[in-house]
């Protein structure tokens, strides 16, 4: 059997480089050898290397945003623009830039199987995928945003492998002898033949095998990332599965979803290797812990943020999810704000994400005062920006959230709607999405426009403003018309130090005193 280096940048597949020649995203990219079959290693040295690129000076001197300060754009390469390539994202600069975030996210760029995907079906994660372009055009991308004060994240997803990566083709078990594996042997040193958590998909990885094999392969990908794509942060997809204790069985998620300490060990060890790069760097984790898990989330939050010898304060990023909250405030319906706000400034706030249903689409679709009026589903977005951007604390921001982008996650790649409970259609969350953003000029529709300049003012204001890294309270957490207040007793008399924060998420007209 012949494989591709598991440790390849750069690798070839018959099956989906006849379409990136095609689209010419990867010009000058090596003819596939003949007489071979599935991927094969590319190794280049020298000054016209793949690689290569010169980086500017905002690079080499850039200085990350705080923590605190964070407002991040997570994007899908795909779902963009409509040529699904760095350059794409190179032309719409400006789009980041008004909008004021500091932070751009992207959902997986390795090397996944296919052409069409989100990414998290990786089969090497030291290779760049080459559907969006080049190493070099990403790079460029990546050295545009740090000349506009632009962070660059990275999602990596590194719990699990799937069947064209080396790390299952070695040993993967396939009994109708097709040279396609259908699980893996038990002798396979870096993966679990059954999962242990109960969240899986793909080959479940063991981060503590015998010979730390699959941690090394973590630290050379973390290396490989950090040193040669000069990025500044890592998501770190599904970090409950980090975990050799949950085995399959009817406590399986119980198990998945408490306190494991050699998840919270190992996952330390991972943030250690990074900050040993570079002690600034983002460790964001995708955890959505609750009961145990929580308390790992809060651990995490806490760890290396004081007393390093550096003078660095560190700690790890937690995504928070705010979907349904969100939306039941778009709807005018009950909710619970307690969420919005955590005091060791570290949980990422979100209203949407790559894994959540958008919120105007749950407030156009729902019950509630919104449904089917979606002048009055619009309107309210600014006002969900002025609570979820303004409270102290990391923001994200889902790709044209801002725009009051409402089509479902769930739209097909036909123009329907369904959703995962659809067992004839099929979940089409993973279908590329139309864009109607620039196609129907969306940042000239009044409407929509004002979404979007209405949330570039509070970010601005955000990052600006010290108050806005001060205590919040909310009176009524349960109210349909949040009061917030927000203030830093730290600052002048002549600073702004006060902040409160007044919506109306219902029908009836309220006086503000």
């Amino acid at each position: 059997m012949k494989i591709a280096d598991p440790f390849s940048t750069l690798v070839l597949s018959p099956f989906d480089d006849p379409e990136i020649q095609t689209l010419g995203v990867y010009p000058n990219l090596p003819a596939y050898p003949a007489g071979q079959e599935r991927e094969v290693t590319v190794l280049q040295t020298g000054p016209n290397a793949h690689y290569n690129y010169t980086w500017s000076d905002a690079t080499l001197n850039f200085v990350k945003p705080a923590k605190k300060d964070l407002v991040i754009y997570e994007v899908l390469v795909r779902d963009f623009d409509a040529n699904r390539t760095y350059q794409n994202l190179i032309d719409r600069i400006d789009y980041f830039k008004n909008l004021k975030i500091n932070a751009v996210q992207l959902m997986p760029v390795m090397e996944f199987e296919g052409n069409e995907s989100w990414g998290y079906n990786t089969a090497y994660h030291m290779a760049l995928d080459k559907r969006y372009g080049t190493e070099a055009k990403l790079k460029e991308f990546i050295d545009l945003c740090h000349q506009n004060g632009i962070a660059v994240i990275l999602d990596v997803a590194l719990n699990h492998v799937f069947s064209r990566s080396p790390l299952e083709r070695m040993w993967m078990l396939d009994p109708d002898n097709d040279g396609w594996g259908n699980g893996i042997t038990a002798e396979n040193p870096y993966g679990n033949q059954s999962a242990m958590h109960s969240y899986n998909v793909g080959t479940d990885l063991n981060h503590f095998n015998a010979n730390n094999m699959t941690q090394y392969y973590s630290e050379r990908t973390i290396q490989h990332w950090m040193q040669e794509f000069k990025i500044d942060g890592f998501r770190w997809d599904l970090t409950k599965g980090f975990t050799q204790n949950c085995p399959g069985g009817s406590n399986q998620e119980t198990c998945t979803n408490a306190y494991q300490a050699d998840r919270v060990l190992k996952l330390k060890q991972y943030a250690d290797m990074q900050w040993a790069i570079d002690p600034n760097f983002y460790v964001i984790f995708e955890h959505l812990g609750n009961g145990g898990s929580y308390t790992e989330e809060v651990e995490w939050a806490n760890y290396r943020k004081t007393g390093d010898a550096d003078g660095i304060s560190k700690g790890i990023l937690l995504w928070r999810k705010m979907t349904d909250a969100y939306a039941n405030f778009l709807k005018g319906n009950s909710t619970n704000l307690s969420g919005v706000a955590d005091g060791t400034n570290m949980f990422i706030g979100y209203a949407e994400s790559h894994d959540e249903e958008r919120v105007m689409y749950k407030a156009m679709t729902e019950t509630g005062q919104t449904q089917n009026i979606l002048v009055k589903a619009q309107k309210r977005m600014s006002a969900m920006g002025a609570v979820h951007l303004l409270v102290p604390g990391p923001k994200m921001i889902y790709h044209f959230g801002d725009l009051g982008y409402e089509s479902s996650i769930f739209t097909c790649n036909n123009g329907t709607v369904n959703n995962q409970n659809d067992a004839i259609a099929g979940d089409c969350k993973l279908d590329t999405k139309p864009q109607p953003q620039w196609t129907g000029n969306w940042l000239g529709n009044g409407s929509r426009s004002q979404i979007y300049n209405n949330w570039a003012k509070m970010i601005t204001m955000k990052i600006a403003e010290p108050v806005f890294s001060g205590m919040v309270s909310i009176a009524d957490v349960n109210s349909l018309y949040p009061n917030i207040k927000i203030t830093n007793a730290n600052l002048a008399a002549n600073q702004l130090k006060d902040v409160l924060i007044v919506a109306n998420f219902n029908v009836t007209a309220q006086n503000v005193a």
